[in-house]
């Protein structure tokens, strides 16, 4: 598994949905109603690649968007505030590791902002993110997989980072948990030794898609290597989709991080990964795209971290 800055590995499965089921087993194409906050109530379409459809999110992924979201913030806890630790408030240095990219502006936007202004971080992603149009002609797995690594390159400069802050291992898209964990744990140990960090950051083991699930199991591989470091979870599906989550999560006592003045940062690093909002993508109309009032949901409320358990 290379781990040089941009190297791929291009999956040719279809992606697995979100909640953890193969996608051929959902049905083609579902409605739901979704209430975006810039434009009302509307129906989106949801497919069975990524469990979700058309969301019709039309802005370009740009640095300088700064579209209200119409969602207030919850403010427990700000980047500023003592009693959260050091690595929330920017004053250590941070690695993220991510299934996917979109996953690190979701759930972590505000947190690399954060670093990205202080003592620095980096993204590690797992995957190639290949799959999220496995209908699509003209933009085949080796094409997509380039854009979503250079969208994703523009999420972090969105942020405050660098190229050089992102560590791409371009494994294959939505089979992540096929692949060898302890040879996965020993590349992302020798990175986080080398960025210097000893606070790692995964998607959380809640999270319903495969992916997730499995980057939160090489994290847990890490800490059992390497139980020096701190490590933190993120939820991003399970946030959305689980009507217990509050309730489920309550028992892990998690850190509220209010984006503050990152907010702004973080809607146009969301708004990066183009192909995931059905601006670059046309010719798979069952291919996956952010829901609008999934998007509003991450950039409007506060972002959620726990120690791993």
């Amino acid at each position: 598994y290379g781990i040089d800055r941009g190297s791929t590995v291009h999956g040719k499965r279809r992606a697995r949905c979100h909640t953890g089921r193969r996608a051929e087993s959902w049905p083609a194409t579902f409605c739901r109603k979704f209430e975006n906050p810039d434009h009302g109530l509307r129906s989106v379409r949801l497919s069975s690649p990524g469990c979700a459809g058309r969301a019709f999110a039309t802005r370009s992924g740009t640095c300088a968007g700064t579209e209200p979201t119409g969602l207030g913030s919850f403010r427990m806890n700000s980047s500023e505030s003592p009693t959260l630790p050091s690595a929330f408030r920017g004053d250590e240095r941070i690695v993220v590791i991510t299934p996917h990219p979109d996953d690190e502006s979701l759930a972590c936007g505000a947190l690399l902002a954060h670093a990205f202004a202080g003592a620095g971080a980096h993204v590690i992603c797992l995957t190639d993110g290949s799959a999220s149009h496995p209908g699509s002609r003209t933009w085949v797995p080796p094409r997509l997989a380039r854009q979503r690594h250079a969208e994703l390159i523009d999420a972090l400069k969105c942020l405050g980072g660098t190229p050089d802050d992102l560590f791409c291992l371009g494994l294959p898209d939505g089979r992540l948990d096929q692949a060898d964990e302890a040879a996965i744990s020993a590349r992302v140990e020798q990175i986080v030794q080398d960025t210097g960090s000893r606070h790692i950051f995964a998607s959380s083991a809640e999270d319903h898609h495969e992916d997730h699930k499995a980057t939160a199991s090489i994290a847990a591989a890490n800490r059992t290597r390497r139980p020096d470091w701190s490590y933190y979870s993120y939820p991003v599906w399970s946030r959305w989709d689980d009507p217990e989550f509050d309730a489920k999560i309550a028992r892990h006592k998690p850190i509220f991080l209010e984006a503050g003045q990152h907010r702004d940062k973080k809607r146009a690093a969301i708004r990066a990964h183009r192909s995931q909002l059905g601006e670059i993508v046309t010719d798979d109309p069952s291919g996956f795209i952010l829901p609008a009032a999934f998007i509003a949901k991450f950039i409007g409320e506060h972002e959620i971290f726990w120690r791993m358990p």
